[in-house]
């Protein structure tokens, strides 16, 4: 285990997070103030219309990350040359096809939201969708690069890079945006970037890493392994793209653009909260991977999900409980009364997210092992109940349904169906897991909302000011019960053994 690497990748992963967080608390408004709620609705339904044929990447990213963390831990420097090589062919071949697939959508346009949008918006929509294929084709090469360094356990460099983006992605377009009122200007600056990124990122492979990328030959064995888990990892893509996208597509369809932009926005508190969780979880593949293949028992990947699953959910309890008492609040004081609906789509998302992300680790070790099918089969199934209710309530109950929709579909794959393999086909014993994840750090997180809450009752929603107070004080209690109760040894090693270094350093 490169355990420099990892926990360098897991400070630029919270870094990016910190990032994302401006991003959707001080960007986005700036955003919707610049274009208006009915531009900002249209840039959202687009984008989650794009995502539809994001699948159509058939999940390379994760595959080309998957062999070669595999082929770094054998050594296997001419796999990794050629595997690479591979990649960027295969990557050619699935951009072609996305472009085709979007040609097609993009001449159906009309047929979908020819009567929901205006005829300002709808031109809109055809020029936003173009320049989001651009980006998805782009795209498609940049996860085979960034597989090839993550699967090497370079995480900074990559992580490093992804901040980078982002950074500039918000100064440029703030920039451009104060200039000129207009949508595409984010898409030009996320071409031009991916470009550059992308440059960067093959010479560090061939500068740092050490790996020429060259095709030596087309390995029919290696892509027969490769392709079996690529088409189950495009399946779950399909199902999870498809339940991140309908509700936007459908209530676009259904509801127009200004209820989009609404939903979209407890949909963006909700992916802050999610990418709390995977942040870290998505470093460990290469980690559990070289655990597998030393020989490492269950007992041992246990312990590593509960290692790994205290951390996630000492930080996801504690958000969960502060945004249940003060996040109604916070929507107010940030967007105002018009949005303050985001709070429950975003609760009701949260809520059923929380256990499968805080186990996340677990699909890790799924993918280490090749046993992708069943969790294939319940992402699907998930996609399945999403669409019924969600089709069928959205024009009776309104926006509300799609979230219900979505929220039963994460409870019977994600919590239901995916624990019951995990202990009856993965052996693994979920409850020893649960226990040790929420041992000491479940009491904390409860008596810190519930302290929370009382602070709340007695000082009213006011201003920017006194909700800063009410995250401070929460965050310090929070912290203390968990120095004083909630760590364990080892995580108190961790955390003083840290800081004395730095101390003597």
């Amino acid at each position: 285990m490169n355990t420099k690497q990892i926990k360098a990748g897991a400070v630029f992963s919270y870094l990016l997070i910190l990032t994302n967080t401006f991003y959707g608390l001080f960007f986005v408004p700036f955003l919707i103030s610049r274009l208006g709620q009915g531009e900002y609705g249209v840039y959202k339904i687009i984008a989650s219309l794009i995502g539809s044929v994001t699948i159509l990447d058939l999940g390379i990213g994760g595959t080309i990350l998957r062999y070669i963390a595999k082929f770094n831990a054998e050594k296997d420097e001419k796999q990794l040359s050629n595997f690479s090589a591979m990649g960027f062919i295969e990557a050619t071949g699935l951009s072609l096809i996305m472009l085709a697939v979007g040609a097609v959508i993009y001449f159906s346009l009309d047929r979908f939201y020819g009567q929901s949008l205006t005829a300002e918006e709808f031109a809109k929509a055809k020029q936003l969708f173009l320049l989001f294929l651009i980006v998805l084709a782009l795209s498609t090469y940049e996860k085979v690069v960034f597989g090839i360094i993550a699967g090497c356990e370079h995480y900074a460099f990559a992580n490093l890079l992804k901040l980078l983006r982002i950074v500039l992605k918000i100064a440029i377009s703030v920039v451009l945006l104060l200039r000129i009122s207009d949508s595409a200007i984010l898409l030009y600056v996320e071409i031009g970037l991916l470009v550059a990124m992308m440059i960067a990122q093959l010479a560090y492979i061939r500068g740092k890493i050490g790996i020429r990328i060259r095709f030596h030959y087309w390995d029919k064995t290696l892509f027969g392994q490769s392709f079996k888990y690529t088409i189950l990892t495009f399946i779950q893509s399909v199902a999870v793209q498809f339940n991140s996208n309908l509700d936007n597509m459908v209530i676009g369809s259904a509801l127009g653009a200004v209820e989009v932009a609404v939903y979209s926005v407890g949909l963006q508190l909700y992916s802050m909260f999610e990418q709390f969780a995977l942040a870290f979880s998505d470093l460990m593949l290469p980690t559990v991977s070289k655990q597998i293949a030393q020989g490492a028992d269950n007992r041992q990947l246990e312990d590593t999900v509960i290692k790994v699953g205290r951390f996630e959910f000492m930080a996801l309890g504690g958000a969960l409980g502060g945004f249940i008492v003060i996040g109604k609040e916070f929507i107010n004081l940030w967007l105002g009364k018009d949005y303050l609906f985001a709070w429950k789509v975003a609760l009701i998302l949260m809520v059923p997210t929380m256990i499968p992300l805080i186990q996340n680790v677990c699909l890790s070790v799924l993918r280490a092992k090749n046993k992708m099918g069943f969790r294939t089969v319940a992402v699907s199934v998930m996609a399945v109940f999403n669409l019924l209710i969600t089709v069928i309530g959205v024009k009776r109950y309104g926006s509300i349904a799609a979230c219900i929709g979505t929220a039963t579909g994460l409870v019977l794959a994600n919590i239901i169906a995916m624990n019951i393999y995990y202990v009856k086909v993965m052996k693994l014993h979920i409850l020893r897991v649960f226990g040790g994840i929420f041992a000491r750090t479940l009491p904390c997180c409860a008596v810190a909302t519930l302290l929370l809450a009382l602070l709340h009752s007695f000082v009213p929603a006011g201003n920017w000011m006194i909700w800063i107070a009410k995250v401070i004080c929460f965050v310090v209690i929070y912290g203390l019960l968990l120095l004083v109760y909630g760590l364990n040894a080892n995580e108190k090693q961790i955390l003083f053994g840290r800081l004395s270094r730095a101390k003597r350093k």
